[in-house]
């Protein structure tokens, strides 16, 4: 059985996609582009029932990988190791991405208990097995709600306490860059980088909103 394939959907090639593709595969993980269309209004065109249509649809083409890892691809890069990826992605379940700000609904944020800055949900990268991202999609179809903008699903659910998914509050796969509230907890290391608030070494970066990689990239190249 295959171990591990990444897969990002697309409506065209644009921003880090060459960069990131050459990130993977420098690490041997196998990239799937998944072909998407009639999106007018970009990543804001995605209803949850588009996302679980996406999901489901991902998760039965690659049924014979032990795991798959869904990103957005124009903004995303990665950093690390095969066998780091297949340690982190769990068995059960499925694990979202989280960032420091609670979007699209940001009235929804006091219901948010966790310490974790990064306690809000950002769904541009999540991953799981096969077969346990078929079971969750089952499981959201029946939730309903399916015609709202997904990240606001994804919000809903998390601020209602639906046990359905983990979110990765302390950055041990994802992170998610912030244009405007990165606190200096991020931090290189020899050539990786760091979160010093938990002690965990992310592997995917989102820099989601149009998020400038410039200070990132700078924060990489003096660490070498």
């Amino acid at each position: 059985m295959n171990e591990v394939i990444v897969v990002s959907g697309i409506t065209h090639r644009e921003g880090f996609l060459d960069e990131y593709e050459a990130q993977l595969a420098k690490a041997d993980i196998p990239f799937h582009l998944e072909p998407l269309t009639d999106l007018p209004g970009g990543a804001n065109s995605i209803t949850m029932r588009r996302r679980i249509d996406y999901m489901r649809t991902v998760a039965e083409k690659f049924s014979d990988y032990q795991r798959i890892v869904m990103t957005d691809a124009w903004d995303v890069l990665f950093y690390g190791t095969k066998e780091e990826i297949l340690g982190k992605v769990p068995k059960k379940g499925i694990l979202v991405s989280t960032e420091r700000n609670c979007y699209p609904e940001p009235e929804l944020a006091p219901r948010f208990h966790s310490a974790s800055p990064w306690r809000f949900i950002n769904n541009g990268m999540l991953c799981g097995v096969p077969n346990e991202i078929m079971q969750w999609c089952a499981d959201a179809e029946r939730e309903g709600d399916l015609n709202i903008l997904d990240q606001a699903w994804f919000n809903r659910a998390r601020a209602n306490n639906l046990p359905w998914f983990g979110a990765d509050e302390y950055t041990m796969l994802f992170y998610v860059v912030s244009a405007t509230q990165e606190d200096g907890a991020l931090q290189a290391y020899r050539g990786r980088l760091w979160n010093t608030r938990y002690n965990t070494r992310p592997n995917f970066f989102h820099f989601s909103g149009k998020c400038p990689s410039d200070g990132i990239r700078k924060m990489l190249e003096d660490a070498h």
